[in-house]
């Protein structure tokens, strides 16, 4: 992450909401779902939404966080 002004814990009952304009090959998302979750956040709270997500991102992401809840404008 580029600037990391997150908290340095979360509560397994914290929303965490992360946006990404585009996730093209959603290694950036899954580095960021993954820092949420070292610091505690539970996958089922945390919603990742874009524009814009390519397929292999989406196979990726439901690879890695099977529970996770993504949103995305569209899929390109």
């Amino acid at each position: 992450m580029c600037i990391d002004r997150l908290p340095k814990q979360f509560t397994s009952d914290d929303l965490v909401v992360i946006a990404d304009p585009m996730v093209a090959t959603g290694g950036t998302a899954i580095n960021a779902v993954r820092d949420v979750l070292d610091r505690g956040a539970d996958v089922k709270n945390v919603r990742l939404v874009c524009a814009v997500c390519a397929p292999p991102a989406l196979t990726k992401l439901g690879e890695a966080f099977p529970e996770l809840i993504m949103y995305s404008a569209i899929d390109d």
